[in-house]
């Protein structure tokens, strides 16, 4: 493809010159693979060499098992300066397999014997693991993800979106620079005592990655108001910095002040109780406590809760509802008719409804007919039940209090974590977290 191939310079550029998009991708996720279908043409079309993009790699193994081999094929092609040749033919022909991934080196006309031998004694590896790494530094849990010099697109993003970022980014230039704006920002960043050094270190890397210029005061404080930690605010001066618009999307306003979305700290503690009575649980009330918030149209929450239904003996769950399209409020009312009526039923049914979206209500009726035996009236009456929409409104509500606004969001004693965490990962944090509170006692 002549697009990717003029975007080939892989180097970071200072601000007058092209603007660099960076993408973390895994060749086997469906949004990676939208992105360089439907948006990344409108962009060269636009844009034409303005615009440089540099590959990263997170293969999301978990998910798609062949998916770091397939990254590793990239790199091994990458070396014959083929990658993009490369990157085409594996997204074009879903490769999976390693005789797939030759016999396309082949046909791109890399030498064979070369890039066989990059690939099967793992000279690739080490690349696809810096990537991996690099990601992990960032917070960077799922794919696609995109920084625009330096604004972070978490997720598959349409191209108006994308468009934004780079008109701005090329006109920044005439914009005033955070050190440069007068009076100076002033920001704060409270630090609850009890979340310990894992919110010293999500700080730090908050201000170096947005505010590097910046001194904001740091403050230890423990704060009933406060609903979780560290909080970052920072003045309305902020609204004078070239980048603001583009780091608007990770602020909330408060009064004459802004507040850093809980999502772009990640892990936050939360310093609130939340509301299980009622809700669905799963596991002993005395084992590592873990509040899902899902939504049912949420490509990654299904991921999510399949990975935490596998600790239902090692945990204990609760469900919690979140609602992001007009189709998740039909299926969490309809989730939570069989809470009511068949509560045994709730997760079986959550994580078939979860893997399988039905395409319209009599789809979603015979689901859920099928796995709970109840009938179409109770189904209708469901619907209009007050008492459930009163369940979810009190979901959303909490959600917001604590800054909840994208999915899955996972609180695991009381620490908060916003995108995909891996059953393994969920263990070595449950682990970590009963290990600080033993030593605080």
């Amino acid at each position: 493809m002549k697009l990717l191939q003029k975007l080939l310079i892989i180097a970071l550029l200072t601000a007058s010159k092209p603007v660099v998009i960076e993408e973390w991708i895994d060749f086997h996720c469906p949004y990676c693979v939208k992105f360089v279908k439907e948006v990344l043409p409108k962009i060269e079309e636009k844009y034409g060499d303005d615009v440089i993009l540099k590959i990263n790699h997170l293969p999301l193994t978990d998910l798609h098992p062949n998916a770091k081999k397939v990254a590793e094929a990239a790199v091994c092609a990458e070396r014959q300066n083929l990658f993009w040749e490369m990157h085409d033919a594996i997204i074009d022909n879903n490769a999976q397999t390693e005789s797939q991934l030759i016999s396309i080196a082949s046909s791109i006309g890399a030498n064979a014997i070369e890039f066989e031998m990059c690939l099967r004694f793992g000279q690739a590896t080490k690349k696809v693991e810096n990537d991996m790494k690099k990601a992990s530094e960032l917070g960077v849990t799922g794919t696609p993800f995109f920084l625009i010099e330096d604004v972070p697109i978490g997720g598959y993003a349409e191209f108006e979106s994308f468009d934004g970022l780079i008109s701005r980014a090329l006109k920044q230039e005439t914009r005033l620079s955070l050190k440069d704006i007068d009076p100076p920002i002033k920001g704060k960043i409270i630090i609850d005592p009890r979340c310990g050094e894992r919110c010293e270190k999500v700080s730090t890397s908050f201000l170096n990655n947005y505010f590097p210029t910046l001194e904001i005061e740091k403050v230890y404080m423990t704060n009933d108001s406060i609903p979780w930690s560290p909080y970052v605010t920072v003045d309305s001066n902020i609204t004078k910095a070239y980048r603001f618009g583009d780091i608007a999307r990770n602020l909330r306003q408060k009064g004459n002040e802004f507040i850093i979305r809980p999502a772009v700290l990640s892990p936050v503690f939360i310093n609130k109780d939340i509301a299980k009575d009622g809700r669905p649980q799963l596991g002993e009330s005395d084992k590592n406590k873990i509040v899902l918030y899902t939504s049912f149209t949420c490509p990654y929450c299904a991921k999510q809760v399949e990975e935490v239904f596998l600790l239902e003996g090692e945990m204990n769950i609760t469900f919690k509802h979140f609602i992001r399209t007009q189709s998740d409020v039909v299926f969490s009312q309809i989730a939570e008719c069989v809470n009511i009526n068949r509560p045994e039923r709730f997760w079986q049914f959550s994580l078939a409804l979860l893997d399988s979206i039905p395409q319209d209500e009599e789809a979603l009726f015979q689901m859920f007919s099928s796995m709970t035996g109840l009938s179409k009236e109770i189904f209708e009456s469901c619907k209009t039940d007050e008492k459930i929409i009163d369940i979810m409104v009190e979901d959303m509500e909490e959600a917001n209090m604590l800054g909840i606004d994208a999915t899955p969001a996972t609180v695991i004693n009381n620490f908060m974590y916003v995108g995909l965490v891996r059953k393994k990962d969920l263990i070595e944090l449950t682990k970590n977290e009963k290990m600080e509170e033993e030593n605080d006692s």
